[in-house]
């Protein structure tokens, strides 16, 4: 369905790109990982590219999706960064206590002390 979608639409679509994440999404939930990761990074490359603003809207979107998938692989440091990316631009445009940015601020909280787990236990070897 991606290929016919990106044929007809090309790769800077609504639909192509909704596409594109419900098969992110679905690689992710069966335990394809790599495959999932791939996606969201062309997804990500695509919304930062675009000229259509609803798209590039989408991006923290995105972005908050392929930090999941770095936690679940325990590549802490790259969910980090996501999520401080995502922080960043939550502040630019929201009050401090808002609730999505009280909400990624315990993203953060719990990506950190899953960084500091795995450091502690490198240390421990």
């Amino acid at each position: 369905a991606l290929k016919l979608y990106k044929s007809i639409y090309g790769d800077d679509n609504k639909t192509v790109i909704a596409t594109a994440e419900s098969m992110a999404f679905a690689y992710f939930k069966n335990g394809q990982i790599d495959r999932s990761l791939k996606l969201y990074k062309k997804i990500l490359h695509t919304q930062t590219h675009s000229n259509d603003a609803k798209i590039k809207a989408d991006y923290l979107r995105t972005l908050s999706q392929l930090s999941h998938v770095y936690e679940k692989q325990r590549n802490y440091r790259a969910a980090l960064d996501c999520t401080t990316e995502i922080l960043s631009a939550k502040q630019n445009s929201l009050d401090e206590s808002h609730p999505d940015v009280c909400s990624v601020k315990k993203t953060l909280a719990r990506l950190r002390q899953g960084l500091n787990e795995a450091d502690k236990r490198m240390g421990d070897f």
